[in-house]
């Protein structure tokens, strides 16, 4: 397993994505990455865990997504369900709390790669309040790097 991201045998980067994303793992910040549909953001993402050994995350965003789907879900109808019928602990909230996506990645003991697909999906819906003060919140505290993908990258077949 390597701490440095260099491509790998079916993916080709460009030296300053190479830097964005070494440099990223190094401050230990995510890696925001932008660019047009096509352009290769999946394919890094799936590079930069085969190559360095991690698991991948994939949360894709839909336009009914929630951001606290991305943590977790609280199941309180099958909490109630138990109460009401005496099937389990209903004192235990932990079996009604199933981690999203996010919340996996931050429970695992190693680091991983999470890939946010889709998200602009979200944002451009009719009330993207809690993505767009999320987002701004990030921004004005930039708490990532960030990187434009411009043009697909070589990929090997």
């Amino acid at each position: 397993m390597s701490t440095r991201f260099e491509g790998t045998g079916r993916y080709v980067a460009d030296e300053g994505l190479v830097a964005d994303v070494n440099a990223a793992m190094v401050l230990g910040r995510p890696l925001l990455v932008k660019g047009e549909p096509g352009t290769g953001k999946t394919m890094l993402a799936t590079a930069v865990a085969e190559s360095l050994g991690m698991p991948l995350h994939v949360w894709s965003i839909k336009s009914t997504t929630k951001a606290v789907e991305g943590l977790y879900t609280y199941d309180v109808v099958q909490r109630l369900n138990d109460a009401r019928f005496g099937d389990g602990d209903v004192k235990d909230i932990r079996r009604y709390i199933k981690l999203g996506v996010l919340g996996r990645a931050f429970a695992a003991p190693e680091r991983s790669v999470v890939l946010i697909d889709e998200i602009d999906t979200r944002t451009s819906c009719r009330s993207p309040q809690r993505w767009s003060r999320s987002a701004t919140r990030a921004t004005s505290q930039r708490r990532y790097c960030r990187c434009r993908i411009r043009t697909p990258p070589l990929a090997r077949r």
